[in-house]
């Protein structure tokens, strides 16, 4: 048994740490490392083993999200975010399945998703977020995304976002304040949902 506080696993990393997630990835207890050099590192906390390395970029990872019940792992660095399925293999380990790419509106410092990867919000020093609608993708390269679903701009850059777990509200944190947004889709004549901000 062990007290609040006290280290139960330690990892190092090529390089220095700018996002981290501990995460439950198909009952394993995961913890997910994004660095300065842009890799991306998934390890077993309970074996203590790295189950996974993937370079993300050329640039560094910035910030990360996870959508639990879809599996799925944002990354974000630059002005593009990578959307990856986390696909555990038979003979043991991770492999990160690139899904799709986004590109923002400036360098992205932060980003969030919903609990089933329906929605993805991103933003950063441009004062802008930008709100991504998802759809399943059986697509065998990754789709390339240039347009988001919606976007608004806010007084200073963004620092901190966070999406309910069914994506209907949004959190937003600039420089000494945050404000929460509601978040409609609005499904339109065959042209899946948009987003009404």
């Amino acid at each position: 048994e062990t007290s609040t506080g006290a280290e139960v696993a330690s990892f190092v990393a090529d390089n220095s740490i700018n996002a981290a997630l501990l995460v439950a990835l198909t009952g394993a207890r995961m913890l997910i490392l994004g660095t300065f050099s842009g890799k991306i590192t998934l390890f077993n906390v309970v074996s203590g083993t790295s189950e996974c390395q993937h370079q993300f970029d050329k640039g560094a990872v910035l910030c990360m999200a996870f959508a639990n019940e879809a599996g799925r792992l944002a990354v974000g660095g630059g002005s593009k975010v990578k959307l990856y399925a986390c696909v555990m293999q038979p003979e043991g380990g991770v492999q990160l399945a690139e899904l799709a790419v986004f590109h923002t509106n400036g360098t992205v410092l932060s980003l969030a998703m919903d609990e089933a990867c329906t929605l993805i919000a991103t933003g950063g020093e441009a004062k802008v977020v930008q709100l991504w609608s998802l759809t399943t993708s059986t697509a065998t390269t990754p789709e390339e995304r240039r347009e988001p679903s919606a976007q608004f701009s806010t007084s200073h850059a963004i620092h901190a976002l966070s999406l309910s777990r069914g994506g209907e509200t949004l959190g937003v944190g600039v420089s000494g304040h945050s404000e929460v947004f509601q978040v409609s889709r609005v499904v339109s004549g065959g042209q899946g949902a948009r987003i009404v901000c």
